[in-house]
């Protein structure tokens, strides 16, 4: 290349070369990545969980019934404009007879074919064409939004279950802790330094742990089967449910700035509520547009051929006659009066219309609403995760305390078994607090369409409108 081109076209060459790249880092630098922050990045069941749900649950399946159904209003709208082909075919015997004379036997084998073009029908047919395109454009929106719904869905049950599991320690401590409690006041009513009130209260207590943590593994198994069952699998064991939850990657004013690349890009462009109203105003147009030609001559291109062939038989004649007839022309068709039905398929398209306006301009103005409260409650459960952790590492120092405490006698076990629920009770409110700033951060990635789960939907499904 060196011997091709001057110096100074080689200069030229890397510099251009060092700021396209430049250029395109500083893009993709611009653009924040939801996926760090959503429990999706943490766990592989739970990517796997959403990939059968998208192919498999019960939601999805019925959403794809929708889809045929859309799809069918589309080839039904194109099928408008092209030629209709028909035939008809006949075979007869018939009897005559006349007073004073013979009868007379005939057969007759007919057929008629032909085809039939709308020429002009002032953009009615066109109007229903794109009318279906729109509606399965609606569809494809719908099937959209019934995923990433479902994907929100599967996600908080996925981190009930973590909460749920690690609650079940913290019941299954109590009642061992309860157990031995209600041993000792036995013991000690036994022994005759204990009264029945202590341990009628002790047993009450075993009591209502264990019921609790009856109840508690019940909810566990009804949940790990709705879960099953949401995804459209068999069931879900309770080995492949993890029992932590990672902490989520987060980073400063993360929310913020995935609401200012949103309003950068006029994200609400391609929005499937804003798109899909707008196909519906779209449509309401068209049914306008068809409702105005109503009454108005329609020209059509008709072409046939038929063959007439009858046979009669007397007692004293034979004849046979053949007819055939081929016709081209156009045919024109004239609806005079409809009894004011177009009158009110005209305020029913108008009414539609208006409606559609004021849903889209609800959308658009509830829409900054909606960030700004999706942007606090994430702030919001952020710090509330924080101030968990903290609780949690301050009872796990008091634990430690307690437990080196009753080593040296200063304190009695039962102590330590106090400061032992509490850390297991600061555990839980930890993983409900991170959980609390998942669940946030995909009401905002969802509010969005920034999810990363709706990248495995068919591309054409969400960028119409783009």
């Amino acid at each position: 290349m060196a011997e091709r081109f001057p110096p100074f076209v080689l200069r030229v060459l890397r510099v251009s070369l060092f700021t396209v790249l430049a250029l395109s880092l500083q893009l993709r630098a611009d653009r924040p990545d939801p996926a760090l922050s959503l429990p999706d990045a943490n766990f592989a069941l739970l990517r796997e969980l959403l990939d059968k749900a998208l192919a498999q649950s019960p939601q999805m399946m019925q959403r794809s019934i929708a889809l045929s159904r859309a799809e069918g209003d589309r080839i039904a709208g194109d099928s408008r404009l092209l030629p209709t082909v028909y035939a008809s075919g006949r075979l007869s015997y018939d009897n005559i007879s006349l007073s004073g004379s013979r009868s007379t036997n005939g057969t007759g084998a007919y057929y008629s074919l032909g085809i039939n073009q709308p020429l002009y029908h002032w953009g009615e047919y066109s109007a229903e064409r794109e009318i279906g395109r729109l509606s399965e454009r609606i569809a494809q929106k719908a099937y959209g939004e019934a995923y990433r719904d479902l994907a929100a869905n599967v996600r908080a049950q996925f981190l009930r279950l973590i909460i749920i599991k690690r609650s079940l320690a913290l019941r299954a401590h109590e009642v061992a802790s309860r157990e031995r409690s209600l041993r000792e006041q036995s013991a000690r009513l036994e022994a005759g330094v204990g009264s029945k009130s202590e341990q009628g209260i002790a047993q009450i207590l075993f009591d209502e742990s264990s019921h609790n943590l009856e109840r508690e593994r019940f909810e566990y198994e009804q949940s790990r089967q709705a879960l099953a069952r949401l995804c459209g699998i068999g069931s879900l064991g309770d080995e492949q449910v993890p029992a932590e939850l990672p902490a989520p990657v987060l980073a400063a004013n993360q929310a913020l700035e995935l609401v200012s690349f949103f309003d950068q890009t006029e994200g609400f462009k391609a929005l499937p509520s804003v798109v899909s109203t707008q196909h519906s105003l779209r449509q309401s147009e068209l049914r306008y547009h068809i409702a105005s030609v109503r009454l108005l001559p329609k020209v059509d291109f008709n072409a046939s051929t038929s063959l007439d062939n009858q046979t009669f038989l007397s007692n004293t004649s034979l004849s046979q006659d053949a007819t055939r007839r081929h016709t081209v022309g156009l045919v024109a068709n004239w609806t005079l009066f409809d009894g004011l039905a177009t009158r009110a398929s005209k305020r029913q398209a108008l009414a539609d219309k208006r409606d559609a306006e004021l849903r889209l301009q609800n959308i658009l103005q509830g829409l900054d609403d909606q960030k700004r409260a999706s942007v606090r409650r994430f702030e919001l459960a952020v710090r509330g995760q924080r101030l968990a952790e903290e609780r949690r590492e301050r009872q796990r120092a008091a634990y430690n305390e307690a437990r080196e405490n009753a080593s040296q006698g200063r304190i009695s076990p039962n102590v330590v078994d106090e400061f032992m629920t509490g850390m297991l009770t600061t555990e839980v409110q930890v993983l409900t607090a991170r959980t609390e700033v998942y669940s946030r951060w995909n009401d905002l990635v969802s509010l969005l369409w920034l999810d990363p789960a709706l990248q495995r939907l068919p591309a054409h499904y969400l960028n119409h409108g783009n």
